[in-house]
């Protein structure tokens, strides 16, 4: 009789621990099986050989795991019932080639967006939605080959901080509101093909 209360007990205490696990929403998961589809994941160039992308295990979570070029809530680590959210995504020099998803608009959490020196195009669609991350503080797409053109919607990005697109295929002007951007620190788009005037700006420094 003791036996079996001691199995109960202890296997109600294993289930506990178990569901107590971190976890990470699957659409998380799918906004990146997104990117990495979409910008051919298969020849992306990894530093070193631990970290690379695997979707193969339906249990996997990127930020448990220490996936290379991302970054989670500090909760994931800290409280084992906490969930975990993507807040950075920095791959930098990684032969990504191919069309940002606009799966990627899904990661609402997201702080820093950082893709520079890779082969990434962007419909205008995918710029022009960008707007609805409020969270992200840094965007960095430098030394790819964007186009399209900068949306009079970026003002809502408020958390904004550093945006960096210089040598694309970025077009038309810059949107006099952007001057209203107070908590932007680095706004660089040299090389690209923009006209028209720099509104009056004040960074904040």
């Amino acid at each position: 009789m003791w036996l079996i209360w001691y199995i109960l007990i202890t296997g109600s205490i294993f289930l506990h621990i178990c569901h107590a696990d971190n976890s990470i929403p699957t659409y998380q998961i799918n906004s990146l099986q997104a990117l990495y589809a979409s910008t051919d994941g298969d020849n992306w160039n990894w530093n070193g050989l631990s970290g690379h992308w695997n979707f193969t295990n339906l249990n996997v979570n990127p930020c448990l795991d220490e996936w290379q070029g991302l970054n989670c809530n500090n909760n994931c680590t800290i409280n084992p019932t906490s969930n975990c959210y993507i807040t950075e995504i920095n791959l930098n020099t990684y032969n990504l080639d191919g069309t940002l998803p606009l799966d990627l608009l899904n990661l609402t959490e997201l702080i820093i967006l950082s893709m520079p020196n890779n082969k990434i195009h962007a419909s205008s669609i995918f710029l022009d939605d960008m707007v609805t991350l409020t969270n992200l503080e840094t965007i960095n797409f430098s030394d790819n080959f964007l186009s399209g053109s900068i949306s009079t919607n970026i003002i809502n990005l408020y958390n904004l901080k550093y945006y960096i697109m210089t040598n694309n295929h970025m077009g038309s002007s810059l949107p006099s509101n952007i001057a209203e951007m107070y908590l932007l620190q680095e706004l660089q788009l040299g090389n690209n093909h923009m006209s028209g005037t720099i509104p009056n700006m004040t960074f904040n420094t």
